[in-house]
């Protein structure tokens, strides 16, 4: 025991004796080295910034006491990310953002010196109406050292605040359809809302008509998102009002361009999961699977509130349920509706007499043994008594939805019949429909579309009402090939001048139908219009305008019926394409007629417009989206279009976007027509566009290269001038400008029609 003390003493001794000889004593102590400590000079003046922002958050980290100087790390993690990235490691931008020391190429070496200002910069996009971000900053030397500062990224989502109504018609593997109503809180939360689908999934799934309510936030919240240029995204998550339908909940998602505070142009770009074909199996979180496109309007909250009254003239389109009891006799065909019905109060409140109401419908019949479908067309002479349309109208409920009733002979095939619409009121003269009568696919109709009130010109219609140049955009079905449950295969875009007279003395159209296939580009028209005498003493009509039109090309010379439901009070007419009387064009639809003032037009130049446009090639697709105009000085005088678009097939929001390139020669013809390559991507040519334009503001565009084209298809979109979302005056100002009232009042008849 003593030899072992003794070792170790002398061990003792001799590191103290090596302390000694190093200049220490015994008597002295060893000062401690600081800590390495890390802070922000100076502090970020502001913790908040707007999404897409190039100017960011400003960072300057420092370490102190830290000898080998090894400066800083770097961290973003946000409530939409995956994991965290890693410190210190390179890595693709994250979509939480990234910093100024990431490469061009998108990689981050997550590392700078110390005393170096480092910038934040938001992502451009994501899935709601704001972002939390977490940016920490590690000290090199000692990670346990940090500053974490939260960072609040807001997007531009007080552009639209409000009850909005919104409609849509596309494809989900058949005819699609779906008009409803959102709350939007101004800060990208939904805080309430409900919808109309109709759905027909093909020939061997049944057809329905079904009714959803907005999930509660608790288990499923929706958003909303806008950013910088306008554009954004709607993610809605519904589930059945009907407990016992056997359709799960789900989500949709919709693309959408902010036209004004008031209006913005939307597109389902889902490719989820369809509760229809899986019969009901979709998870609750899952996306539905389908293909639209529409619009989303303002809704005004006392018309809301008001029970609806007086003329309104109406069109609706879509397909029947494909049931073997119903018209098409088990095939999906097509149909379009319609007329005017007068709630005339009599002899209660919301009731319609049949006192100045009337309707048309055509649709197409299968008939056994038969090889071709059979137009069959229920439109009553314009000099002929009408039969009496009825029905009524019940208060609105408390998201301003009213069910209109319509009993007539063009709604049964032997005795009058009867179809029910949901109406969701958008204002005193707007109310968009969608038919409620076939819920188990018993052989109704499945149609939307559009009411607008005649105001005090109802019943006072003469041939002088319909005068001028009026730029027409129609959308329908052919009744030939595979894609007969789409809902674009018939686009149809012209200009028309009536006399005032009965004669049509001018006009030019692009008409297409996908699946015969037909196609007459810039066809000269000429024809004749009759209005209705079904007004007081026979004077005067209900507005009820059949044109019969004559396209000047080679035979065989298609001579299409195409009526017009006069609106009145300025605005638009809106429009059935009624058929063919030539049979191997067999097509029908709906749509709407802008008059086209007499001025010079041309597009704005370096103007922003919106888009939405839907595309048919067996395979259906729509898209909204954003181009800007610019003028090239190059002569010939030049106009260039540069935008991009969210479709189906491509979507930004989930990580890719669909490029638009075009250039044409401006200003327009005498018909408002200016012919481009509308996406003409990477140097290649075409598809090629025509544009029509209603005024400086607005208009169409349709594809017109069917007959030439490698891959044929048929595609309508229409644009609006947009407003500048990053401005807090731009969008309201849009809203109640004199220079947009047309639109405003009539674009809504664009959800219906330009599907």
């Amino acid at each position: 025991m003593v030899a072992k003390r003794w070792i170790l003493t002398s061990s003792l001794l001799a590191a103290i004796s090596v302390l000694t000889a190093c200049g220490g004593s015994s008597s002295s102590t060893s000062t401690p080295q600081p800590a390495v400590s890390i802070a922000l000079s100076p502090a970020p003046s502001s913790t908040t910034v707007a999404v897409g922002s190039t100017t960011g958050i400003q960072f300057t980290p420092v370490v102190s006491n830290d000898p080998g100087n090894t400066g800083v790390d770097w961290a973003l993690t946000c409530s939409n990310s995956a994991p965290a990235l890693a410190i210190s490691a390179t890595t693709t931008v994250p979509p939480c953002g990234s910093l100024s020391i990431c490469a061009a190429s998108g990689s981050c070496s997550m590392h700078s010196a110390s005393g170096t200002a480092v910038t934040y910069l938001p992502p451009s996009d994501f899935l709601a109406g704001s972002l939390s971000v977490n940016v920490t900053v590690f000290a090199t030397a000692n990670h346990t050292q940090n500053v974490k500062t939260a960072v609040t990224v807001s997007s531009y989502v007080s552009a639209l605040s409000g009850t909005y109504v919104f409609q849509l018609q596309g494809n989900n593997g058949g005819n699609y359809q779906i008009t409803g109503v959102l709350v939007l809180d101004g800060k990208g939360n939904i805080t309430a809302g409900q919808e109309t689908v109709n759905n027909l999934d093909g020939v061997s799934t049944p057809a329905f008509s079904t009714g959803y309510a907005l999930q509660p936030s608790s288990t499923a919240p929706s958003t909303y998102f806008i950013g910088p240029d306008g554009r954004g995204i709607i993610t809605a998550n519904f589930q059945p009002t009907n407990s016992s339908s056997a359709v799960t909940p789900f989500a949709e998602t919709f693309s959408l361009v902010v036209i004004s505070s008031s209006e913005a142009l939307i597109a389902e770009n889902d490719q989820g999961c369809n509760p229809v074909t899986t019969g009901g199996n979709c998870p609750v979180s899952a996306p539905f699977g389908a293909t639209g496109s529409g619009t989303l309007e303002l809704q005004d909250p006392v018309a809301a509130t008001t029970m609806p009254s007086g003329a309104y003239a109406f069109v609706t389109s879509g397909i029947d349920s494909a049931s073997a009891n119903g018209p098409g006799q088990g095939s999906p065909l097509p149909t379009a509706i319609g007329g005017v019905f007068n709630i005339d109060n009599n002899p209660a409140t919301g009731d319609i007499s049949g006192n100045g109401s009337l309707a048309d419908q055509d649709y197409y019949e299968l008939k056994a043994g038969s090889a071709s479908p059979k137009l069959t067309s229920c439109e009553p002479p314009t000099s002929a008594t009408p039969s009496p349309v009825a029905g009524s109208v019940s208060p609105p409920s408390a998201m301003g939805v009213v069910t209109i009733t319509l009993t007539g002979i063009c709604f049964g095939t032997t005795a009058p019949g009867t179809i029910q619409f949901a109406g969701y009121i958008v204002d005193s003269q707007h109310i968009l429909l969608i038919e409620t009568d076939d819920v188990s696919g018993a052989g109704g109709f499945l149609t939307d579309g559009i009411a607008v009130s005649q105001g005090s010109a109802a019943g006072t219609f003469t041939s002088a009402s319909l005068s001028g140049a009026y730029v027409f955009g129609i959308l329908g079905v052919d009744a030939f090939g595979p894609s007969l449950g789409s809902t674009s295969s018939l686009t149809s875009v012209g200009t028309i001048i009536a006399d005032g007279l009965g004669d049509i003395t001018g006009g030019i159209t692009d008409t297409f139908m996908f699946d015969i296939p037909a196609a007459f580009a810039a066809a000269p028209i000429s024809g004749t219009y009759a209005i209705d005498t079904y007004g007081a003493g026979g004077t005067s009509g209900l507005g009820r305008a059949d044109l019969t039109l004559k396209f000047t090309v080679t035979a065989p010379k298609p001579k299409p019926t195409i009526l017009f439901y006069l609106t009145g009070n300025g605005t638009a007419p809106l429009v059935m394409y009624a058929g063919d009387s030539d049979p191997n064009y067999p097509a029908v639809g709906t749509g709407i007629a802008y008059p086209q003032p007499s001025s010079s037009l041309n597009f704005g130049n370096s103007e922003t417009y919106g888009i939405y446009f839907t595309q048919e090639n067996g395979v259906e697709t729509d898209g909204s989206g954003q181009i800007i105009s610019q003028q090239n000085p190059q002569p010939p005088p030049q106009w260039e279009f540069t935008g991009m678009a969210d479709d189906t097939n491509s979507n930004d929001f989930n990580g890719s976007v669909f490029p638009i390139l075009d250039s044409f020669t401006a200003p327009s013809d005498s018909f408002g027509r200016i012919a481009g390559t509308f996406m003409n991507v990477a140097g290649t040519n075409g598809p090629y566009y025509e544009y029509y334009l209603v005024d400086d503001n607005h208009g169409f565009f349709v594809e017109t290269d069917l007959a030439t084209s490698s891959s044929p298809q048929t595609s309508l979109g229409y644009f609006a001038q947009a407003c500048d979302v990053t401005s807090k005056t731009s969008c309201p100002q849009a809203a109640a400008a004199g220079k947009l009232a047309l639109k405003e009042r009539s674009s809504r008849s664009l959800t219906t029609n330009l599907r």
